[in-house]
């Protein structure tokens, strides 16, 4: 079953409105965050070189069902322009600038509340919730539902197919067996 989660409007200036499937970041084509790293593993080279390249160029900067308490991770919010707006999409406010980490130069933490605050907002609700809502503002929402009823028939229709290879497969094997005669 396709999530709202799982719909994902992205506007560039690069470029028209993109629709796609959530994967965990979206970036590039090539993002630095389609292998799993555990932690305490170092992170690919690509990563560094694809955030250097992708984060400057950003427009808008959505940041969905995080709590942005992992570095390097956390720090992305920071490597964006200070023009570019930020959508924060999760149950809970969540990061804020950290006065220790801005020490020591990976700051860019999220100002939402501040009289200062100019690009921060924070959408408080369930991924899926927040998602739709982004979608419905952005007029896309009957393309989602469409896209939505397409994945629903598909889905029925494979499950349909394999229920009805299964009972002939089943009724094939039923009627092949040969009664012993005495």
């Amino acid at each position: 079953m396709l999530s709202i989660f799982q719909f994902l409007i992205v506007q560039s200036s690069y470029g028209p409105v993109y629709y796609t499937f959530f994967v965990k970041y979206l970036i590039s084509p090539c993002s630095p965050f389609s292998d799993i790293v555990f932690f305490g593993e170092n992170l690919p080279k690509r990563y560094f070189t694809l955030m250097a390249m992708d984060f400057p160029r950003c427009d808008l900067l959505i940041i969905v069902g995080t709590s942005l308490q992992v570095q390097l991770y956390a720090a992305l919010v920071g490597s964006v322009s200070n023009s570019c707006p930020r959508l924060l999409i999760n149950l809970e406010q969540a990061g804020g600038a950290d006065p220790v980490l801005g020490m020591i130069g990976i700051g860019g933490g999220m100002d939402f509340d501040s009289e200062k605050a100019y690009r921060d907002v924070a959408h408080i609700s369930t991924c899926d919730d927040g998602c739709l809502a982004l979608i419905d503002l952005l007029g896309c929402k009957a393309d989602l539902e469409e896209m939505v009823k397409r994945e629903h028939e598909q889905i029925s229709s494979k499950a349909k197919e394999e229920q009805d290879n299964q009972s002939s497969g089943a009724a094939g094997k039923a009627g092949s067996g040969k009664a012993k005669v005495e």
